[in-house]
This record gives C-alpha cells, sequence and structure tokens, in this order.
C-alpha cells in the first residue's frame, strides 16, 4: 500500500490546538514560527492563509477568503498587520516556467548569468518581465540545472498594488510550484512524487524529485482537469526515463466525483495515484483548495531566496522597511541627531547671514560716506584753487611794488593762467633796467625774469629806457603761502 501525504505522528495531544494569538510583530515565538500567504483565487478574490509551525511540524492553520470588502475585518481576525511575513504565490499559468543549466556552480556567476538567460527566454522585453530561479543542482561536468520563473511585471504590479489597497504587503512573491514544494516538505517524507491540484479555475501539475521541482505545468480558465493531467502525464513520460517517472501521484481536487475520474486518467497511464490528506494529528488542518496558499506560508527561506519575484522597486520598499523595523532606534536616535544639527546650522548660518547683512550694510553706509568726503575734497580743492587764481595778481603787485625801485616806473602788467607776466615800464637808464630784473630773479614769487627789450624812444630828449620784462611765476610758494592762511 502506497504511503499517503500525511503528517509525521505526534504524541502530544492538543498540539494542533495551539492558538494563534502572539505577536505578528516576532515571527520566533519560543521555537515557533508564524507566518501568511496568499494566493489569487478569483477577481479580485484571493486565499489568506496563516499558518504556525515548529522544527516538528504544523502546528496549526487559518485560510479565509478576502476581498476589498471584507479585507478589514479578515485582517483584524487574523491578526494580520504589514510587517508580518507574507508570501504571495502565483498560479502556475500566470507564469512562464523554464529549466536550463548554466556552465558553473559559482553562485554569484549564477546570478549575473540568469538575467541573460531569461531575456533569451521571455517573449517580452526586459523591461516586461520579471525573473527569478529556483537551483535543483549540479552535475559532474560542472553545471548547474535550475528552474527559470517569468512572470509578467504589468499582471504582478496589479496583484500587488491590489493587496496593498486591502492592507496586506507581500514580503515575497514565488510560483505555486514552489509553494506546493514547501508543503511537501512538511508533509511528505520520500518527497519523490507528482502533484496535481485543482484550485477554481486554477490547475497544475508539478513533478518532484528530492523535494525539489523539476517539471510543472499549468492552465487556467475552463480547462478539463482529466485532460490536462492526461497531456501532463505524457510529457512527463517523453521528459524522463522510465527510473525518473513519478513513483506515484497525488490528486488534491475537491469532489469525489472528479477525484475518482482523476484516479481513473492515473491508471490509464500506468502511474499510481491518491487523493490528497492534509490531516494532522487527526484534524484536518490543509484542505484541497489550501495546498498553495498553506505552502507559502510555510516558506522555510522569506528572506534572501532567488526565486524571489517581487519587483525591485517594492524589493527596495521592504528592505527599507525592514531597517527601519530593526534598527528604529537607531534610526530615532540618528533622526534626532540630524534635526538638532540641522537646527544648530540653520541658526548659525542664520547668524552669519546677519551679520553679513550688517556687515555690507556698514560697507553702503561708508562707501557713501567716502563718496561725499571725495565730493568735498574736490569742491575744497576747486575753492583753494579759485582762491590762489583770485589773490595771486593781487601779490604780484604787491611784489612788483616792493622790488620796483624809485626811477623805475611801471606803465602796464599784463597776467594770463599759463603763469606768465609781462611787466612794462621806464628806467632812467639801460643799468638801472638791467638792476630791476636782477631784484625780480631774486623774488620768491618769480621763477625767472627776462628782458624782452629795452630801448631809448628816438621822440625821446632825455636817456629814458622802455622796458619790457617777460617774469615766469612760481606758483607752488604762493600756494603753500595761501593754504598757510
Amino acid at each position: 500500500m502506497s504511503e499517503r501525504l500525511t503528517a509525521e505522528p505526534d504524541t502530544n495531544e492538543g498540539r494542533h490546538a495551539t492558538p494563534l494569538r502572539i505577536s505578528c510583530l516576532d515571527r520566533w515565538f519560543r521555537g515557533r514560527r508564524l507566518a501568511y500567504g496568499i494566493e489569487p483565487c478569483g477577481v479580485s478574490e484571493y486565499r489568506l492563509s496563516r499558518a504556525l509551525w515548529d522544527a516538528r511540524g504544523l502546528l496549526a492553520v487559518e485560510t479565509h477568503r478576502i476581498d476589498p470588502e471584507n479585507s478589514r475585518e479578515i485582517r483584524e481576525k487574523m491578526g494580520y498587520r504589514p510587517s508580518c511575513p507574507t508570501v504571495l504565490a502565483l498560479p502556475r499559468h500566470d507564469l512562464i516556467v523554464r529549466s536550463t543549466r548554466l556552465p558553473t556552480v559559482d553562485p554569484k556567476e549564477i546570478g549575473r548569468m540568469v538575467p541573460h538567460e531569461a531575456e533569451s527566454v521571455a517573449p517580452w522585453s526586459s523591461e516586461e518581465f520579471v525573473a527569478s530561479y529556483e537551483i535543483l543542482g549540479q552535475d559532474s561536468e560542472g553545471y548547474t540545472h535550475l528552474l527559470l520563473f517569468l512572470a509578467r511585471q504589468e499582471r504582478l504590479s496589479a496583484i500587488l498594488d491590489e493587496l496593498q489597497s486591502m492592507g496586506i504587503r507581500p514580503s515575497r512573491v514565488e510560483a505555486s510550484t514552489l509553494a506546493l514544494s514547501n508543503l511537501l516538505r512538511r508533509f511528505e517524507r520520500t518527497q519523490d512524487c507528482a502533484f496535481f491540484s485543482v484550485r477554481g479555475e486554477s490547475v497544475e501539475y508539478v513533478h518532484f524529485r528530492s523535494g525539489k521541482p523539476v517539471f510543472s505545468r499549468g492552465k487556467g480558465g475552463d480547462s478539463d482537469p482529466a485532460v490536462m493531467l492526461r497531456e501532463s502525464l505524457q510529457l512527463d513520460e517523453r521528459r524522463f526515463s522510465e527510473s525518473e517517472k513519478p513513483s506515484r501521484l497525488v490528486v488534491a481536487v475537491e469532489g469525489p466525483d472528479l477525484v475518482e475520474s482523476l484516479l481513473e486518467t492515473a491508471a490509464a497511464c500506468g502511474v499510481p495515484a491518491e487523493p490528497f490528506d492534509g490531516s494532522f494529528n487527526g484534524q484536518l488542518l490543509v484542505c484541497e483548495e489550501e495546498t498553495v496558499c498553506v505552502g507559502a506560508a510555510l516558506s522555510p527561506a522569506i528572506e534572501g531566496s532567488t526565486s524571489n519575484l517581487l519587483p525591485r522597486r517594492e524589493a527596495r520598499r521592504l528592505a527599507i522597511r525592514r531597517i527601519l523595523k530593526r534598527f528604529q532606534w537607531l534610526v530615532a536616535v540618528v533622526l534626532w541627531l540630524g534635526l538638532v544639527l540641522y537646527g544648530l546650522g540653520a541658526h548659525y548660518f542664520g547668524v552669519v547671514r546677519h551679520r553679513g547683512e550688517e556687515a555690507r550694510r556698514q560697507i553702503t553706509e561708508l562707501e557713501k560716506e567716502v563718496g561725499n568726503i571725495e565730493a568735498k575734497a574736490d569742491l575744497l580743492s576747486f575753492l583753494q584753487g579759485e582762491r590762489v587764481e583770485s589773490s595771486l595778481p593781487l601779490r604780484l603787485v604787491l611784489e612788483l611794488y616792493d622790488r620796483t625801485p624809485p626811477q623805475v616806473a611801471i606803465s602796464q602788467l599784463n597776467y594770463d593762467a599759463r603763469g606768465e607776466l609781462l611787466v612794462s615800464g621806464e628806467a632812467p637808464d639801460y643799468v638801472a633796467t638791467i638792476d630791476y630784473v636782477t631784484k625780480l630773479n631774486e623774488s620768491d614769487s618769480i621763477e625767472k625774469a627776462d628782458l624782452v627789450y629795452a630801448v631809448i624812444p628816438r621822440s625821446s630828449k632825455t636817456e629814458t629806457v622802455e622796458f619790457k620784462i617777460k617774469c615766469k611765476l612760481a606758483k607752488k610758494p604762493l600756494e603753500r603761502n595761501v593754504s598757510d592762511r
């Protein structure tokens, strides 16, 4: 008799009745772990499962249908918070799954090669899909065998936006194939079997070997489960050798008639089949329609797995929230210090700016005062020049009067602005004329005196000499004398 898909018996009676009323902020509670899984099951309708398990096995499960109308009620009933670990399982018919192998066993090299491999497989451009992978193993030739999962970005974003509007924030997105694999890890011992699941409009066939999915198919809509199962078994048989075929088939569907039809189809294909049994300690924990959402909640590696289909934008937001949650006090202190430093800096720069404006204002006033002083200095220089020019002829007359001997008579004085003075007059003889020129050269007010001419008129009956003397005036001594006054 083939072994049924059940959990390992436990002698601890009442283990399944462990209450789920624990803190959702702490995923670990006395060695037990709590997580949520969610799966689309219709238009704007989902299944939300909450699972509690420990190292020995599954302890308790609770599943509800959730939609935008009852989302708040279901979240409060199940104690859901956005910080809780939540895995979104995408139906197989929304994904493209390809098995491939890469010529390396280095995880870093695999991560760099997968995007190029996905672009060669995907029927969309690189901006239109999200890719992830699951490593199946390595061979002796140094190749790594893996499964590629490709999801359409538009479809995935629509589901995530709708879930966020319902208050649910998935921290991880994976294929329903891997969710079934997580369920087998908790219930199945050999983990070498095929699993056929019918959940509403989603039909999926998965072949597991050592707990790893090596082949899968999925369809949606009004697909005939019996035809889907027969085609999947035939494709699986062509793909693998006789020794690698699934040893048995587990059928997870609702309705005895459909179960009987699928068992007969499997028997006709030469594969022994049995219905799914999700009981634990005599209590049914997982029914046929809850296999994927419960398996998603049982994901053993919610963080850091390569099969995460969460878009980069959502992954960055999740990482920021995780850092804020883990280092919330440190972040609060850093923010407080930042605000304090910002306030001190704003105050300092405000004081500096005020002082700078005050200094600029004082400089402007000083420049105005300097301008006024310069204008006054120019006016004073102008007035001093006018004073010198107006007092110069009088000083010259007085100087000539002091230097002129009694026998010499001055008849005419001509003064111009160039500082030249023409003296015309009469002297008793030539000797008196030369003496007069000599006295003028000795004057401080006259820089140089030159005799222009000295003649005795023809009509003169005496020896009286008429002369003209050209004097170059010395202005600096006069200006100094004027300023001293």
